[in-house]
């Protein structure tokens, strides 16, 4: 294969970061194949609207720039279009191993401090074993795959929930490398 220099090359180094170079791929193109995951295959048109979607989601459950999102996710479409999501808005990621179990698990969710978790319906009974004041530090949960079947929380939602397809385009804009940024996060964080 012939290496053919294509936009995101042209790009500024400022602009090089994830929610801009799906935006292109999705603009150049849109109809391929971008993944395969499940059985279903997604383009970059559709995994780059999935994702402003779910950023439009997130935000309205009040994450934002410098909020913690705990994926506790095997390898799925939902942990991609959850983390360029975030990526759009500013969220960290909180990607925890899906085979912890126990303290190990416990340890690793109450050092994340999340402000929310995303979780694959399999693992909701080691989530339901760890203690309650680790668990309920975030403020919500989505659930990957069937709800339990008891009532649920009113703070426990489907993961499709996420999906906002109205509302503005949910991307921060500007230079996360900026002085300004760098600044904010430091006195923010005591980095």
């Amino acid at each position: 294969m012939i290496f053919k220099p294509g936009p995101l090359n042209n790009l500024p180094l400022e602009q090089r970061c994830i929610g801009p170079f799906l935006k292109l791929r999705a603009q150049e193109d849109g109809a391929r194949p971008y993944l395969t995951c499940g059985g279903r295959t997604y383009t970059f048109a559709e995994t780059e609207q999935r994702c402003r979607d779910i950023a439009r989601g997130l935000k309205q459950r009040g994450i934002q720039e410098g909020s913690r999102v705990l994926m506790l996710l095997p390898n799925c479409a939902e942990f991609l279009f959850a983390w360029y999501a975030c990526s759009l808005i500013g969220a960290a990621i909180v990607p925890l191993n899906p085979s912890l179990k126990g303290f190990l698990l416990e340890a690793q969710v109450e050092d994340a401090g999340a402000d929310a978790v995303i979780i694959k319906d399999e693992l909701l009974p080691a989530w339901h074993e760890l203690r309650d004041e680790v668990k309920h530090k975030a403020s919500w949960m989505a659930v990957v795959g069937q709800l339990p079947g008891q009532v649920k929380p009113s703070s426990t939602m489907a993961f499709d929930d996420l999906y906002v397809h109205a509302g503005p385009d949910p991307e921060i804009p500007g230079d996360f490398r900026s002085e300004e940024h760098t600044s904010e996060l430091q006195s923010r964080f005591g980095i």
